[in-house]
């Protein structure tokens, strides 16, 4: 189990991608080989969706593409037509989960319980989302997100995923009045596909041996 204690989205990320290259267990999804760390735990202490790192033109195709799946309720084609997380946090079988976050904290700011859930029943979907469960606290005027995720690739979409996450989070406190937000994510496969290590070792101007 590995915690990735850091300031900033870019800081987190970055080190938990030198982590995974370096000490990620190689094995395969499919035919696509990857390295992957069981259990890996983000702590954000001040998360910016407009990150810099997020913003460099290497990341700029993919942060428009996750942007979109956190905005705009409808179907991911490249995600076997799953549904896309706006879907899951505004329409959600017919429930605006994100307006009953605010209600639940606004009525009851010291809730243990204010939890919500991406998955449909098992069974139901071709495609399980990465991001799982999204949970809320507010303490001492200070919003904690913490996330479960089932899996994010850090090669790819982990760093977007992260901003997306903070967005939502922003968008709560701003509802609420509270000062400032924290991201909390909980990764239970943190992994990397062996296509992308040489380009990312690249973009992080870094040695594989760092």
């Amino acid at each position: 189990m590995l915690t990735v204690e850091g300031k900033t989205i870019g800081e987190c990320w970055r080190q938990a991608v030198l982590r995974i290259i370096h000490d990620g267990r190689r094995t395969w999804d499919g035919d696509l080989q990857l390295r992957e760390l069981l259990h890996v735990t983000l702590a954000i202490e001040h998360p910016d969706e407009n990150d810099p790192m997020a913003l460099r033109p290497s990341q700029l195709a993919m942060r428009e593409w996750m942007r979109s799946n956190f905005e705009h309720v409808g179907r991911i084609k490249e995600l076997r037509d799953s549904w896309s997380y706006a879907w899951r946090l505004h329409s959600f079988q017919g429930h605006d989960q994100l307006r009953w976050v605010v209600e639940c904290l606004t009525k009851k700011p010291e809730s243990k319980s204010v939890t919500i859930t991406m998955l449909q029943a098992a069974g139901t979907e071709d495609y399980i989302p990465c991001v799982s469960l999204l949970d809320f606290k507010l303490r001492d005027g200070v919003l904690i997100l913490t996330v479960t995720c089932r899996s994010l690739d850090f090669g790819q979409k982990a760093l977007h995923n992260l901003c997306s996450l903070s967005h939502v989070a922003r968008s709560v406190c701003e509802q609420l009045s509270c000062k400032t937000h924290r991201l909390h994510v909980l990764v239970i496969s943190a992994h990397v596909y062996e296509r992308d290590v040489a380009s990312l070792v690249s973009d992080l101007e870094v040695s594989p041996f760092e």
